[in-house]
């Protein structure tokens, strides 16, 4: 490359990064305003919702949940400021109406998405929810599921779920630690699945689904090889175990969660494999839960026969909301491993601030991965939250490839 053109490519990435690190510290300075305003003009402590129930996966006992909370607040407001803007952020996100806005994402690095949605209650534990979303990214999904009534006195839940997803000129790196070619890629899957989840006891729950999961990847960019992409349609399997302790599955300041899952995609061609994972999540109250030190470890592993290849999309990968000072799909091979440690303290009764460290690597075993190939990354949050879920997160993370401001409307973990 001629001696220009890598200054003018030098140029380019450092006016992004600059670019990058004012817009975040901008929305930073600004969310602490807003905190600072509301604190100082708060006149009254505003009313704690109650917590979430530990069923937290079950609908009916959210939704109960959320009446009891809506019933809670028949009293004059008195909410100041960021209260009751958050108040009504959450009044959108816990809409009883069947027909009501669905706010989140569709996949990871394609920012907020937002669409119409619908949910009905089927009886005492049965449930239809169903919604269509669009990212600012360009990215779309449709995803319905039903849950079908419980048995065994609400201990095991049958149910099924199908789902559509597009993601255009998804950016990838290519695989390995030291990857560091973007590439573009049209990327869509769906999915038909049935499984049903056992939960012998409030903490435990123990699921196994199985369908069909069939994806096409074709270059968006014709310099692409075509190693990267492929075309495969799977029977899915899996079985997973969790555990959790936490006092609500959105947003907690103690307990934990240690969840393991092995999963087996299987088809015609040279593509089947078998994924195992398993995630510890933990988190220690300090100093009358003012403050929390929340942990997180994570381990990824694929398996193939001798001649077969998982597609790259579907690898593990690090970046986004994994390793948070870089981009979402950056680092991907056949392992992976994620440490984070992160310090939260409480800004307000609605906002937590954050201190964090992340460390990662891939490689193409769990025993194959050098000590080269560690990557880190540290940052500051902001966290608005009501009781029992998070409703939008701030960070701005530092990394070796400079800046990187991360937005979402759910927890990192």
């Amino acid at each position: 490359m001629p001696p220009t053109a890598v200054t003018a490519a030098a140029t380019a990435r450092v006016s992004r990064a600059s670019s990058m690190r004012r817009a975040g510290v901008r929305a930073l300075l600004i969310a602490a305003a807003l905190v600072a305003a509301a604190e100082a003009g708060a006149q009254t402590p505003a009313a704690t919702p109650p917590p979430a129930s530990h069923d937290g996966e079950t609908r009916q006992g959210e939704w109960a949940g959320r009446q009891a909370a809506k019933a809670s607040d028949l009293q004059p407001d008195e909410r100041r400021g960021l209260e009751r803007a958050l108040a009504r952020i959450n009044a959108a996100f816990v809409s009883e109406r069947p027909l009501h806005l669905f706010i989140g994402g569709v996949l990871d690095g394609g920012g907020i998405a937002v669409g119409p949605g619908y949910r009905q209650a089927l009886g005492d534990t049965a449930s239809f929810q169903a919604h269509a979303a669009w990212s600012i990214r360009g990215q779309r999904a449709i995803e319905a599921r039903l849950d079908l009534p419980a048995v065994a006195g609400g201990r095991i839940q049958p149910w099924l779920e199908g789902a559509w997803l597009a993601a255009p000129r998804l950016a990838l790196h290519g695989v390995g630690a030291e990857a560091d070619v973007r590439r573009a890629v049209d990327y869509e899957h769906r999915a038909g699945v049935g499984g049903v989840r056992a939960r012998p006891w409030r903490a435990l729950s123990v699921a196994a689904d199985a369908g069909v999961f069939s994806l096409t990847q074709t270059p968006a960019d014709p310099a692409v090889p075509s190693d990267v992409v492929a075309a495969a349609t799977y029977l899915r399997s899996r079985l997973t175990l969790d555990v959790d302790t936490r006092r609500a599955p959105r947003y907690s300041s103690r307990g934990g969660r240690y969840h393991a899952e092995v999963a087996d995609y299987r088809g015609r061609g040279r593509h089947d494999f078998q994924r195992l994972e398993a995630d510890v999540q933990q988190f220690v109250p300090l100093r009358r839960n003012q403050w929390t030190l929340a942990m997180r470890g994570l381990v990824t592993t694929t398996r193939t026969a001798d001649g077969h290849s998982a597609p790259q999309v579907l690898l593990p990968s690090l970046g986004g909301d994994t390793l948070r000072g870089y981009s979402a799909w950056r680092f991907q091979d056949r392992a992976r491993m994620l440490t984070t440690a992160e310090y939260r303290w409480a800004a307000g009764p609605h906002v937590d601030c954050a201190a964090f460290v992340d460390a990662g690597a891939v490689g193409p075993a769990l025993g194959e991965m050098r000590r080269r190939d560690i990557r880190t990354s540290h940052g500051v949050g902001l966290i608005l939250h009501t009781a029992a879920a998070v409703r939008a997160r701030v960070d701005l993370a530092r990394s070796r490839d400079g800046f990187a401001f991360q937005f979402s409307v759910s927890p990192t973990f």
